[in-house]
């Protein structure tokens, strides 16, 4: 993953860099591969790969998704494509990693997103952090002397926890809506 900063330093030599870049390139051309394979019930690619996996597939599917279920690997594509390139191991089971964690990988990045978005909440000023339920007495405390601005200061307050942290945003809407009814 830093290879290319390294080499760009000049702490990665030539043969380092070379063998990175071609593996690069394999993982290219076999994810592209991948991205245009489609799997159809009806079509004979598909029951060679229905028997080389040992199970049916049930619907039709993209070869790269295929590579998320556990018991679907590089090589058990490349056995049933009768035009699968020619591409490195190391290639095969790098593309096999990313497609297995993407999910998780998009979650996580969604996640970081909403929290983000949710750092730059305001807190106003007339907020009471007494009418919190569930929010400790220290917490409590520590908020009324600090008195952040925003949710992303109040979670740098020692102590503060992410569960304080939902507490507030639920009390922070509800103050939201109880000043709009006014």
């Amino acid at each position: 993953r830093l290879t290319e900063l390294g080499y760009r330093l000049g702490v990665v030599g030539e043969a380092r860099w070379k063998a990175f870049c071609e593996k690069q390139q394999h993982i290219d051309t076999w994810k592209n591969h991948l991205s245009q394979v489609y799997f159809r019930l009806d079509e004979p690619q598909t029951k060679e790969l229905e028997r080389v996996i040992g199970r049916p597939l049930g619907r039709d599917i993209a070869a790269l998704e295929l590579l998320r279920w556990p018991e679907v690997s590089s090589q058990q594509l490349q056995q049933a494509l009768e035009d699968a390139p020619e591409v490195s191991e190391a290639a095969m089971e790098q593309v096999t990693i990313e497609q297995s964690y993407a999910g998780y990988l998009t979650r996580q990045a969604k996640e970081i997103a909403a929290n983000a978005k949710r750092h730059h909440t305001v807190i106003p000023e007339d907020f009471s952090y007494d009418d919190i339920a569930g929010l400790s007495n220290e917490l409590k405390q520590k908020c009324q002397e600090v008195l952040p601005n925003t949710v992303g200061q109040a979670s740098r307050i020692p102590g503060m926890t992410p569960a304080a942290i939902s507490l507030l945003l639920v009390y922070l809407k509800k103050h939201q809506h109880q000043k709009a009814k006014a």
